[in-house]
């Protein structure tokens, strides 16, 4: 999934709303996500695209300096993050 990412051939919009749909489906049964913060994930996922689209750097360079660039993270924290 990270290189089909990084080549542009599935959207890093695309990946992150299917994690989205996948965490409202199952989170009612294991109570995993308690903040939720799908919109602002889904502008950030844009943002990924937009940098990739504008080709200002090459996926070899995002690889070598970025190398979860554009992949959906989720955290269980017990302290404050952001």
């Amino acid at each position: 999934m990270l290189i089909h990412t990084r080549f542009i051939q599935v959207s890093s919009e695309t990946v992150v709303a299917a994690y989205i749909e996948r965490i409202k489906s199952v989170n009612p049964l294991i109570n995993a996500v308690v903040d939720e913060r799908y919109k602002e994930a889904l502008e950030e996922a844009k943002d990924c695209d937009k940098t990739l689209e504008s080709q200002k750097i090459t996926p070899e360079e995002l690889m070598k300096t970025k190398p979860f660039f554009g992949v959906p993270i989720t955290v269980k924290e017990s302290c404050g993050l952001k």
